[in-house]
């Protein structure tokens, strides 16, 4: 299981349910309060700080905090929050995650390259003809392909097998060009 992808949904998740509220000292410490009020079970406004990166920590956050704040989200425990359609659901649906969070999760994807989970999304785009967010997807197409030239010797045939991808000019362009460098 690719728990980095899952902890990023989760704060995803989390940081959702305290919009418009920005992440701070001050909100984990509300926050905290909040989901013991909600749950009955502590978690730290410091563990909430790791979580979200307030504070840099080199430790991780422990399973049980992450039972907790999917409790609170919601789902039963992590493991239920991991196998939820939901958050599967770049690699599952044939439906899109349309906001930020669907870029993030991609982000997430080329990052630990899972690329199924890359082709899945693109895939995706094209079907559901969201030029928008393929304009931003190819972007960072582009940087990867740069930066990574195992990424790039392993996810440019991939895209290159995708029948739909000819009619999508910049990835077209995106796989010449990435070709030849």
């Amino acid at each position: 299981m690719n728990t980095t992808y899952y902890i990023e949904a989760l704060r995803q998740k989390l940081e959702q349910s305290i919009a418009p509220q920005k992440i701070s000292v001050r909100s984990t410490e509300f926050l905290s309060g909040v989901i013991f009020g909600s749950t009955h079970e502590n978690i730290s406004a410091t563990t909430l700080q790791r979580f979200f990166g307030v504070v840099h920590n080199s430790s991780q956050v422990s399973e049980r905090s992450l039972d907790i704040i999917c409790e609170f989200l919601g789902y039963g425990n992590w493991n239920s929050f991991c196998s939820n359609d939901e958050i599967n659901s770049l690699k599952k649906s044939t439906k899109i995650v349309t906001d930020d969070m669907g870029l993030k999760l991609f982000e997430m994807a080329l990052k630990n390259h899972d690329f199924k989970t890359v082709i899945d999304y693109i895939k995706l785009l094209i079907i559901n003809k969201d030029v928008a967010t393929l304009s931003k997807v190819e972007e960072m197409l582009e940087v990867l392909f740069e930066r990574d030239n195992t990424a790039k010797d392993e996810l440019l045939p991939k895209l290159k097998r995708l029948k739909d991808v000819k009619g999508l000019m910049s990835i077209d362009n995106i796989i010449s060009t990435s070709v030849k460098k």
